[in-house]
């Protein structure tokens, strides 16, 4: 009887914070079901990263720690369910990751021979940024159950939005008197945020989706607004009315768009670094002016110097990052970058993956409009904190619906 009450005691006030409902009868309020402790530690461990991001250098340990032990510690809980038995979703997701590492790899050897054998040292670094998002969301979409998945995304918000506001308080920012100097034609704001920016617009996405939560809603909203990132704030408003939409949010694709999607981008990756090539911006240039009164510099928001920088040091690829051997820093448009190092293949290879991990869902191919645009025109795939969040948004509204009561059922989704 007092084990009962214990439970439920546990149960009622202790378990919700991160959805810690499961107890065992052994140790009745100190156990706790074991996959909502591995969603504490990820909350726990993301929040050391933001916030060293912040300026608190000594939570960075949090950080450094976890992300070595989650994902052993998460792939010895599946191999644990298969062999009773469970059903893996997003297989077909986690081979598709395979082929895409797989295909970098070769990429980068042929570059690197027909470079002379040149050594590209940040290749694997490259690939962990890659593989280490996507195989922690697959297993946070097979183990987690759809409640402990939102609190761990509620317990994500709130340590990142204090972390925002620890950062724009060390820079002393945090007042409403820079709301006025905020310019949307200037592409001003004194509270943008790189950081920050790709985090708060997955969990915007979440939040939009799986909205019942208002206080969640609105709040992920205004981060993502303050973070300031351009591409985000357009598809923002779209997040939200189709988030509103159930029907329409929670709709397949019809037949193959994913791949005119992905084709779409493909065209449009190569077409925007060509014409940022040294030579080749008179075009763009032009149009820009005519119609948005603003030249290359301004639109690109100086990454175009970048291009020029990597160029003019006569860069030959040796494969994946190995841009970052030859110039000073990063060249902050990743599919111009990819083009360069790994050529019309490799754009093909990632475009193909990410719009076919979209596929499924109205919602996920939305979201990953916006994740394309911002790899067109900007930088991402180094924040790999951002790019776990992004992978919980594509998975969970594919597999759940958006009041988290059933499951959707397809080739890889169990019932």
């Amino acid at each position: 009887m007092d084990n009962n009450n214990n439970r439920v005691y546990a149960n009622r006030w202790i378990a919700p914070a991160f959805g810690m409902g499961s107890l065992s009868g052994k140790i009745a309020a100190m156990r706790f079901d074991f996959s909502s402790l591995l969603s504490l530690l990820i909350v726990i461990m993301i929040g050391g990263f933001f916030f060293s991001e912040a300026g608190v250098k000594s939570a960075y340990i949090c950080f450094s720690i976890g992300h070595r032990i989650i994902i052993p510690l998460m792939l010895i809980c599946l191999i644990v369910s298969c062999a009773k038995g469970k059903r893996l979703v997003f297989g077909f997701e986690l081979k598709l990751l395979a082929v895409l590492l797989a295909s970098i790899v070769l990429l980068s050897i042929l570059f690197s021979m027909s470079a002379g054998g040149i050594e590209n040292s940040y290749l694997w670094d490259g690939l962990f940024y890659l593989a280490w998002p996507a195989v922690l969301a697959f297993c946070v979409a097979n183990l987690f159950k759809a409640h402990q998945i939102k609190n761990m995304m509620v317990g994500i918000l709130a340590v990142a939005v204090t972390a925002y506001i620890i950062d724009l308080q060390s820079r002393g920012l945090f007042s409403l008197s820079g709301l006025s100097s905020v310019s949307f034609s200037d592409s001003y704001s004194p509270y943008e945020s790189s950081p920050f920016s790709s985090i708060s617009f997955a969990l915007a996405a979440y939040f939009c989706y799986f909205n019942r939560s208002k206080y969640c809603q609105v709040i992920a909203v205004l981060f993502c607004f303050m973070t300031f990132k351009r591409v985000f704030l357009l598809l923002l408003p779209v997040l939200i009315l189709v988030g509103m939409l159930k029907k329409l949010a929670e709709g397949t694709p019809y037949g193959k768009l994913w791949l005119i999607a992905a084709v779409c981008a493909i065209l449009c990756s190569i077409a925007y670094c060509v014409s940022l090539l040294p030579g080749n911006t008179i075009i763009l240039e032009q149009v820009l002016h005519d119609y948005f009164g603003v030249g290359v510099y301004e639109f690109t928001m100086g990454r175009d110097t970048q291009l020029y920088a990597l160029v003019a040091s006569g860069f030959r690829s040796s494969g994946y990052m190995s841009s970052l051997m030859w110039v000073n820093g990063y060249v902050e448009m990743e599919y111009c970058r990819i083009y360069l190092e790994l050529g019309f293949l490799g754009v093909c290879v990632f475009a193909l993956y990410f719009w076919a991990v979209a596929r499924r869902g109205n919602y996920a191919m939305l979201f990953m409009l916006g994740l394309t645009i911002n790899l067109i025109a900007s930088w991402s795939l180094s924040s790999f904190v951002g790019w776990f969040v992004s992978y919980v948004v594509l998975y969970s509204t594919q597999l759940y619906s958006k009041d988290l009561s059933t499951r959707y059922k397809g080739t890889e989704v169990e019932p």
